[in-house]
């Protein structure tokens, strides 16, 4: 979970960065058929906040019960078997190939806030990876996480 909240404040705060925002001149010089000067950290900053974006909404399509959480309710009619074969492939998958992705950007051109998010995402693809040689699903469960108190709560209108 805390893995989760990192990588959704990473998403959250790229999301809110203007970095690749044009300023007011430069909109009024884009309208007026000017050409728009953006430095190579502006395009690889938006380059990442748009992969960021799109990797957060594949997440979001394989947990579908963190996009409940997170106020999305696209997925409230699904409810993945986490600890089946299937769901772990499909996750080791996306780590992947988003791992992959993001390092196709050139670290060397992100500053600030787009270097900050494009390292915690790059650390969390990675620990992900490396987790999943390790056979968490076989943890027993207890009676705070389980399937039948995740019911509960969620059709309590409560938290997680």
């Amino acid at each position: 979970m805390r893995r989760f909240l990192i990588l959704a404040a990473a998403l959250g705060l790229a999301a809110c960065s203007d970095s690749g925002a044009p300023g007011p001149a430069a909109s009024a010089d884009a309208e007026a058929g000017a050409p728009t000067a953006t430095t190579a950290a502006e395009q690889a900053a938006a380059e990442l906040n748009a992969l960021l974006e799109e990797a957060f909404d594949e997440f979001m399509a394989l947990n579908p019960v963190w996009a409940t959480f997170l106020g999305d309710n696209t997925y409230n009619d699904q409810y993945p078997v986490t600890i089946g074969p299937e769901h772990r492939a499909k996750m080791k998958a996306y780590h992947e190939r988003w791992l992959a992705k993001v390092r196709e950007i050139d670290v060397s051109l992100l500053e600030g806030q787009a270097l900050l998010s494009y390292e915690i995402f790059v650390q969390d693809r990675e620990e992900d990876l490396e987790r999943s040689d390790y056979p968490f699903h076989l943890v027993p469960i207890n009676q705070f996480y389980s399937s039948a108190n995740s019911f509960a709560r969620l059709g309590s209108g409560g938290s997680f």
